[in-house]
């Protein structure tokens, strides 16, 4: 893997990110703690010194100053001892080697010189003089020696926690944007084989795994099937189209050629209105075409608005009567419960004439249709039932889609669009077209979806 990609994948530079902020929080403590650390030796170690001095001082108020002095040379011969000073009057030492360690009364703190006498290495001192009266002055102080010893082993271990930390988040960040750009890689190479022209490429989808890179090629591969189902019904629209234009174009050829051929003006005129109404059945069927791709590429709202189905469907139920009427069908129209829903009136309107228009041309003269609109269960939906042949339970998926026109149907007038540009508009609206058993004929229900809160 080439080291340029990983440094501009994304896992890698937040992984770099959280380093940084590792560091950063590591030296901010480590700072923290060596103040607090210097802070509390310092307090510790005037606490040890005055406890000292204080005992020393009882001792010579008590005892005298052979005691005192007799005491802080038994102290000074302990394991660790502080460092002592003791001097007379008139400054002759009493007790001690070190003689930087006396100053002025009360507490300071100084820095020890190589080659100061009786240092004995070291550095940093702080002392408490203090005058145990008749003149006698008593020095007690300690090196910062094993303060700084505490420092040095606190932020030594720090420092060691912070590198520790600070490798493995960035062997981590690597090996999460390695495998980052693994997947991208396979998603990569599978968008490529699609824009190669292999439709059927897929993203492989572990069971197991749940990364954002896994989410992405799960929707890249729905989205390809979309596209591959898409691709499929436009192959099989562009076949159905052809196969049923064929017939109508070849008896517009048909008429055209008797009209060039015809014997008489009568006969010519015949096959020429003959060749129109085949010019026109073609268009209608261009027209319901354009129609229908119309709805499916539809994403907009504009045109919808709060409407009402009862009255949607009785103004197309009132058009369609004297048609029903003339070709010996009886269409009646009812309705019950707030129908009321959000939507575009004009498809609504072209849904539900479909609907007649198919009861009327697949039914025999006396059928009864019936148009209603109901709401039950907060759940608008119009119905168009029919007492007809109806449509055999296995094929009632089937002719929803374009051009589908059963058999007993082919000797009919129409395009075999009229359902499937119902089944559009009424999934345009969120609802869906469900073709039913009407005990006997058939019931197309479009069903709404439920209205909370109403």
């Amino acid at each position: 893997m080439r080291i340029d990609a990983l440094l501009r994948s994304t896992s890698a530079r937040v992984s770099f990110v959280f380093a940084v902020l590792i560091t950063a929080a590591f030296l901010f403590a480590g700072v923290a703690i060596w103040a607090a650390t210097r802070n509390t030796a310092e307090s510790e170690l005037r606490q040890a010194i005055q406890l000292e001095v204080s005992a020393i001082e009882t001792e010579y108020q008590t005892e005298g100053l052979e005691a005192a002095v007799a005491a802080v040379r038994a102290r000074a011969e302990r394991p660790g001892a502080l460092e002592y000073w003791m001097a007379d009057s008139g400054g002759t030492p009493l007790v001690g080697d070190f003689r930087g360690m006396h100053g002025p009364e009360g507490w300071h703190h100084f820095q020890v010189s190589e080659d100061s006498v009786g240092a004995e290495k070291r550095r940093e001192m702080l002392v408490l003089t203090e005058n145990l009266g008749d003149g006698v002055e008593l020095s007690v102080g300690d090196d910062f020696g094993r303060a700084r010893a505490v420092q040095q082993s606190v932020l030594t271990t720090l420092a060691a926690v912070g590198g520790f930390a600070l490798l493995a988040s960035l062997v981590v960040g690597i090996l999460v944007a390695k495998r980052a750009l693994s997947g991208m890689a396979l998603l990569d190479a599978t968008l490529a084989r699609v824009a190669a022209g292999d439709i059927e490429a897929r993203f492989p989808v572990r069971e197991s795994s749940n990364s954002d890179i896994e989410r992405i090629g799960i929707a890249v591969n729905v989205m390809l099937d979309r596209i591959e189902q898409l691709m499929a019904d436009v192959r099989r629209v562009s076949r159905d189209i052809a196969h049923d234009l064929r017939t109508p174009i070849t008896h517009l050829q048909q008429r055209l050629e008797e009209a060039e051929s015809a014997a008489s003006r009568s006969e010519q005129i015949e096959a020429i209105d003959a060749a129109q109404h085949k010019v026109d059945e073609i268009l209608r069927i261009f027209g319901a075409l354009l129609r229908l791709s119309e709805i499916h590429s539809s994403s907009s709202r504009d045109h919808m608005d709060e409407l009402n189905l009862a009255s949607v469907a009785e103004k197309v139920a009132d058009a369609y009567r004297p048609d029903a009427e003339e070709s010996g069908h009886a269409l009646t129209f009812g309705a019950s419960g707030n129908c009321e829903v959000v939507g575009d009136a004009d498809l609504l309107m072209q849904a539900v004439a479909n609907l007649i228009e198919n009861a009327m041309r697949h039914t025999p003269a006396g059928t009864e249709i019936v148009v209603r609109a109901v709401a039950e269960s907060n759940t608008p939906r119009i119905e168009v039932i029919d007492n007809g042949p109806g449509i055999p339970a296995a094929d009632r998926q089937r002719v929803l889609e374009p051009f589908m026109r059963l058999d007993a149907s082919r000797t009919t007038p129409g395009s075999g669009l009229g359902l499937s540009m119902v089944a559009a508009i009424a999934e345009l609206h969120g609802a869906r077209l469900d073709l039913g058993d009407a005990g006997p004929g058939l019931r197309a229900t479009i069903e709404f979806g439920h209205r909370p809160g109403h």
